[in-house]
């Protein structure tokens, strides 16, 4: 799959799935050819990604209010980002270092996949779904993967974009 995009222009790709991922592993493969300058890759809201791919689970995140967790569904519904569940953002950004993970809002975790150095350059990503949902969270996995995201966003300025490619995604249990 292959996504070039205008500036401000961003489109994502929903796959609803039951899957229990607790012993299962995330393996794609992306090139991204530029990043989007400024903007903070530790604020899901403000952030202009390349590519990203978040993984929806069947919780909602812990010790947060009905209110709160409304407010979170409804800004899901201008971004794209699901936040109204717990989630792990995998994030192909700027300013954060490869492999950072950080916590932005309750029961969501950002984790950097690639950074600048990594430009123009097919990267290989396997991750290890709930080793990373308990670095996240500090939790053991109980919960089922209930939504994969796919998106990606152009650039924030004008004449900055920029193709993105993935391919060989899957989700592969241990052998």
């Amino acid at each position: 799959m292959a996504v070039h995009l205008e500036e401000k222009e961003g489109v994502y790709i929903i796959k609803d799935v039951d899957i229990d991922v607790r012993e299962m592993a995330l393996q794609f493969q992306v090139m991204v050819m530029g990043i989007n300058p400024g903007g903070g890759d530790y604020k899901p809201d403000k952030a202009q990604y390349p590519f990203y791919l978040q993984l929806v689970f069947d919780s909602a995140p812990d010790g947060i209010s009905l209110k709160k967790r409304f407010s979170l569904w409804f800004k899901s519904l201008w971004s794209g980002k699901i936040k109204s569940r717990q989630n792990i953002l995998y994030v192909f950004g700027n300013r954060m270092p490869k492999e950072s993970i950080v916590n932005p809002y309750p029961g969501g975790a950002i984790i950097s996949i690639g950074d600048d150095r990594d430009v123009s350059r097919l990267i290989s990503v396997s991750r290890d779904i709930g080793n990373d949902y308990l670095l996240a969270f500090g939790k053991e996995m109980k919960v089922n993967l209930t939504k994969v995201v796919i998106g990606f966003e152009g650039g924030g300025k004008r004449n900055a974009s920029f193709p993105v490619s993935v391919s060989r995604f899957l989700l592969k249990s241990p052998a």
